[in-house]
């Protein structure tokens, strides 16, 4: 597993972004972490849906608010001159950080703003 720290930037130096977000769920935070990074550096709005995924499921704190910040870099870039999808990427990476909230009331209000941006959006 040594080997695998190495993969990390081998992945990101080949732009495998499928070899990245396999990494996302490797039992080891600290490579989770650096997978996370490696995509966000790569600037890889492909890799956002797996991101949110990730997010749901983590349970290590500092690899939560790396995925967080991962995924509003990613999201903003993705919509550069559009403000308003900007701002809304934010919030549903807000939105899906409260998901998994211990506090019922903060995950149904998470899953309700959820719902409204994809009204807006047309979804």
């Amino acid at each position: 597993m040594k080997e695998f720290n190495f993969d990390i930037w081998r992945l990101q130096a080949q732009s495998d972004v499928r070899g990245l977000l396999d990494a996302l769920k490797n039992p080891n935070p600290s490579l989770r972490q650096r997978a996370a990074m490696a995509l966000r550096v790569m600037g890889s709005p492909s890799a956002l849906p797996a991101l949110q995924d990730a997010l749901l499921k983590e349970i290590d704190k500092e690899t939560r608010d790396i995925i967080i910040a991962t995924l509003e870099i990613l999201f903003t870039q993705e919509h550069d001159n559009d403000s308003a999808p900007s701002r809304a990427g934010s919030q549903v990476v807000e939105f899906i950080s409260r998901l998994n909230s211990v506090n019922t009331e903060h995950a149904v209000r998470a899953a309700q703003g959820l719902g409204e941006i994809q009204e807006k959006v047309g979804g």
